[in-house]
């Protein structure tokens, strides 16, 4: 049965942290959006659209005059959402080089407390954490990869100590130093993530970094003016390195003959993050 609410009723319904599948969105200007799925939070609906999906958006609940669903479609509970698109075959562990990483030799199977750092600054809280060792507490700084209840994380170090030579100028991520970023997505090429950066090219520190980490556009509002966007950063397995890419042109040069993958650079509106993700992830333009 299709269930329309208005937002009055919605705010008598929801809770913070219920969760709604294939809903449409109606924002206070009369545009809708077709959605994956939608959760409740406390000033603002986190949700996935149809068109976009491989990106988490945010619009604020006085945005939204009504949200339509199907009620089969409403749940109490949030189930387990996808974060990642690939599935992970490394064993849990430690990859201390990236020859053990490539080896798919963990160099150490010690159990790590991970903590998310991507609260209020990435789309996810675990898109960043921060490792210690639970022998001694010890903040896990130079490995190369981790892979952590399944999930697999590359040290930002050793992406700069990878890094393609054929980079120049390329973003910073300096700032993040003792952290790790959460893979997106892997095939038999490469591997694929991505990081905000700001207009100076260095990499967002957490603490007072972005306000609101979504990438919302003109829909959430979250990202803060200074903010240029997302950065792709692209393990190559033929090379071994790792490219952080800044613009279209860019893109093109690294990507248009190892990986046959390019964009239109006159369109100023066909290269971002939303349309880098979808090639690299589902090969679509």
């Amino acid at each position: 049965m299709k269930y329309t609410f208005t937002l009055l009723t919605l705010l008598s319904s929801f809770t913070f942290g219920q969760y709604v599948k294939n809903a449409t969105i109606v924002l206070d200007n009369g545009k809708k959006i077709e959605t994956e799925e939608i959760i409740y939070g406390e000033k603002e609906y986190q949700f996935v659209e149809k068109e976009v999906p491989y990106t988490l958006q945010t619009v604020k609940i006085k945005k939204v005059s009504n949200i339509e669903f199907d009620s089969i479609n409403f749940s109490k509970e949030i189930p387990k959402l996808k974060e990642t698109y690939f599935e992970n075959d490394l064993p849990e562990g430690i990859y201390e080089t990236i020859e053990d990483f490539y080896n798919r030799k963990p160099s150490s199977t010690e159990k790590l407390a991970g903590r998310p750092d991507g609260e209020d600054f990435l789309e996810r809280p675990k898109d960043l954490m921060t490792f210690k060792r639970r022998s001694d507490d010890e903040i896990l700084r130079t490995a190369f990869a981790v892979v952590y209840y399944n999930d697999l994380y590359f040290g930002v170090k050793g992406i700069n100590k990878n890094e393609s030579k054929k980079m120049k100028g390329s973003a910073n991520l300096g700032t993040q130093s003792m952290r790790y970023v959460r893979v997106k997505f892997k095939n038999d090429d490469y591997y694929y993530t991505d990081f905000p950066v700001s207009s100076n090219s260095t990499f967002w520190m957490v603490a007072g970094g972005v306000a609101g980490g979504m990438i919302g556009g003109a829909i959430a509002g979250a990202l803060s003016s200074n903010h240029s966007g997302y950065v792709p950063i692209v393990l190559l397995n033929s090379e071994k390195k790792f490219y952080k890419v800044q613009g279209c042109k860019k893109f093109n040069e690294y990507f248009g003959t190892n990986l046959n993958m390019n964009f239109d650079c006159e369109n100023k509106e066909e290269y971002n993050i939303q349309n880098v993700r979808k090639l690299m992830i589902n090969n679509i333009k």
